[in-house]
């Protein structure tokens, strides 16, 4: 596979990583580091195809560690978690301009920012948000891990509880699925399934990445090749049978996962080919915390490992002309 690699410090590490979602014209990841020695950054790079190179764009100073990222889907504007217990909203022009400030009861561990919602969490508390208000309904649990809103179902919001998924409904304030023993362990990552309602993927310490359909209790299909912590999974957001898994195991997999893809199997390539790894990223020297897809561009993916190497990668020719022809 071809990979391009861009290193942020050679004294800090860093573990968040985000698609700047508002910009459809060219593949830029903003990225931010969690030294203690040195100041943070936040920073944006762009991929030239035409160099096969990552290139930094924009870089600021940050005064605190960098724990989550999220993007506006719309407008140039980055939420930033930090260990203050606060997220921060910045529109980003020449300097990070501060937008607003939102204060939490502990460290927030969970960032979504879609059209239709703002969504946190801590490890006690969902929070989902009206940015302009700065309120937000709130559901108190115990053991959050991560959290997501459901992009097919506005009042929908999905979240782990510890090995366990649960979806809240915040127009009747009632839980509206649970897979209680989702992993054999804590989960560390949950997203849905863009083109496929009530399809999501879970990742966890359990060194494993399940699919799910939400209104069955069992797997559709557990995805085995790390060998330790899996820290996210994702799915592609134009062609969902492409998904990318990172682990603590130095290791980042490009998957091919026809089982509960959106795509029709008698108009795909789908009848002559099965679920399979179709490439390995093991050059890292680090954990890989976070991964996202190219928000430009449907077969460009970025990596951020704990070293601070950005790295971006490419889905192979082969795959995009089975999936294209």
């Amino acid at each position: 596979m071809q990979e391009t690699v861009y290193r942020l410090s050679e004294s800090s590490h860093a573990r968040a990583i985000s698609a700047a979602k508002f910009n459809s014209s060219s593949t830029q990841f903003v990225v931010g580091t969690v030294g203690l020695r040195e100041p943070n950054k936040v920073a944006v790079l762009e991929f030239e195809e035409d160099k096969v190179a990552l290139e930094l764009v924009s870089s600021w100073d940050y005064q605190d560690e960098v724990w989550e990222l999220a993007c506006s889907p719309s407008a140039p504007q980055i939420a930033v978690a930090n260990t203050s217990n606060l997220v921060e909203v910045f529109s980003i022009q020449e300097d990070l301009q501060r937008l607003t400030a939102l204060e939490h009861s502990g460290l927030v561990n969970s960032l979504d920012w879609t059209e239709r919602s703002f969504c946190t969490s801590t490890k006690t508390e969902l929070h989902n948000w009206d940015l302009e208000k700065q309120t937000s309904d709130k559901v108190i649990d115990t053991n959050i891990t991560r959290s997501l809103a459901d992009p097919h179902h506005e009042s929908l919001l999905a979240y782990s509880n510890s090995s366990a998924i649960k979806v809240h409904d915040f127009r009747d304030k009632s839980s509206a699925f649970e897979i209680k023993q989702a992993h054999c362990d804590e989960i560390l990552s949950l997203d849905f399934n863009p083109n496929n309602p009530y399809h999501m993927v879970s990742s966890s310490k359990d060194c494993t990445a399940r699919i799910w359909d939400m209104r069955k209790e069992k797997p559709l299909k557990t995805i085995q090749e790390h060998t330790h912590w899996v820290w996210q999974a994702k799915f592609n957001h134009y062609h969902d049978q492409l998904m990318l898994t990172a682990g603590s195991d130095n290791c980042v997999t490009l998957q091919r996962t026809i089982t509960g893809s959106s795509a029709p199997i008698d108009e795909s390539f789908f009848e002559r080919e099965t679920d399979a790894t179709l490439s390995r990223i093991e050059n890292f020297d680090d954990s890989v915390y976070g991964v996202c897809w190219s928000a430009a561009e449907a077969w460009y993916f970025g990596c951020i490992s704990y070293d601070s190497k950005v790295t971006v990668g490419v889905v192979p020719t082969e795959e995009k002309y089975k999936i294209l022809l």
